[in-house]
């Protein structure tokens, strides 16, 4: 039960067993396309604990199958609500070295900040205070560009970086940027009917769902009627101190800034990542980690792809269990970690079910009284 569960499980002083939630984290990333993620999630998960090939219904249904499309997209929508947190839970006991581990790993942080603060600052200015302005420059034709940027105290020098970032800084960039490069295309004229359908429709379609709560947050409701205003909202968004939005932020702009610096201080900023992720390996006071899923900040219920494709989506779907197991009526999952489809305080872990299998009729776990089930026949079964 582990492999799924680990954090639900007594006793919750106890962290060793967090390392078995490696099953569902270790495996490929593809490239960091997360709906193919979710996809072999849902494929180890379901072949190991149930003996079912759930990711075949992926892109449609299959005649007799008795895994339809939606209830493959139940389970996506609660893998897609998990996230796996950046700094992995500590799950050993600590050691007479762990005081000079921490003091090395504290100054090897500073130094990599110091050199990536410094970096953001050459590529992209003072970007809370004229991150708005510098997006809106992207937009003008590019005889106008110097002149709006010096008029508002910004350099155009730096101006090349935002648009590098805009339109191809990857999936972390998008996760920001997207609304802004969707809405730029909007012809002027039908700018503010449009954008005010689009984002309050932000939520409901998959590139919703990858956006940072924060911009979700600024952008959901919201009715520019410009591109102009819009680049306003972003600057206030980029000038937002939460620290853990800063972080996010300066992050990005620091792995953009570091492509742009010269060789040598590249080559230094490298170094200090090597020294860090090796003194994590070898020192004798570093602690053992795991790599785990935790529930997401907003979870969701994920739409049906319609032949698969993400941005095809069709009619959304509960978190749920799936039905040929559970029946029609099974309720849903109120969170979105895939935790809470597995715990239960009245009867064993659902989606460990093999070793529990009397917590379910054994005809139901089969094809053909599935197949049976759905075809509106009936037959007698027996725990």
């Amino acid at each position: 039960m582990e492999q799924l569960a680990a954090d639900k499980l007594p006793p919750a002083n106890d962290k060793t067993s967090l390392a078995a939630l490696g099953f569902l984290t270790l495996g490929d990333h593809f490239n960091g396309n997360p709906n193919d993620v979710i996809n072999d999630r849902i494929d180890v998960t379901s072949k190991a604990f149930l003996g079912l090939t759930v990711s075949c219904a992926r892109c449609h249904d299959h005649k007799f199958d008795p895994i339809p499309q939606a209830d493959y997209y139940s389970l996506h929508g609660i893998f897609a609500s998990s996230v796996e947190p950046e700094m992995k839970p500590v799950i050993s006991a600590v050691n007479t070295n762990y005081q000079d581990y921490l003091a090395r790993h504290a100054e090897l942080d500073a130094r990599v900040q110091t050199v990536r603060t410094q970096s953001v600052a050459a590529a992209f200015g003072d970007y809370k205070r004229f991150g708005g302005v510098y997006l809106f420059a992207t937009r003008l034709p590019e005889k106008e560009r110097d002149a709006y940027l010096t008029k508002n105290g910004a350099e155009p020098a730096r101006l090349k970086n935002w648009q590098r970032i805009t339109q191809g800084g990857g999936r972390q960039a998008a996760s920001i940027f997207a609304p802004w490069n969707m809405l730029s295309r909007i012809p002027e004229q039908r700018f503010a009917e449009q954008s005010r359908r689009i984002l309050g429709n932000l939520d409901r379609n998959e590139r919703g769902r990858q956006l940072n709560p924060h911009v979700m947050k600024a952008l959901k409701g919201a009715a520019p009627r410009s591109m102009a205003e819009l680049a306003a909202i972003y600057g206030n968004l980029l000038a937002n101190p939460d620290p853990g939005w800063q972080t996010t932020v300066s992050t990005l702009l620091g792995d953009v800034a570091l492509r742009v610096l010269p060789n040598k201080q590249r080559g230094q900023f490298f170094a200090l990542r090597e020294q860090s992720d090796m003194l994590e390996m070898v020192h004798p006071g570093a602690p053992a980690r795991a790599t785990t899923l935790v529930d997401g900040p907003n979870p969701k219920d994920s739409p049906i792809f319609i032949r698969g494709e993400a941005e095809n989506p069709g009619e959304v779907v509960p978190r749920r269990f799936l039905e040929v197991l559970s029946g029609p009526n099974r309720p849903a999952f109120a969170s979105g970690n895939i935790t809470s489809a597995k715990a239960s305080s009245r009867r064993p872990t659902i989606l460990a079910i093999s070793p529990r299998r009397r917590a379910i009729p054994s005809c139901s776990i089969t094809w053909r009284a599935a197949s049976w089930k759905r075809a509106g026949r009936s037959r007698n079964c027996t725990s």
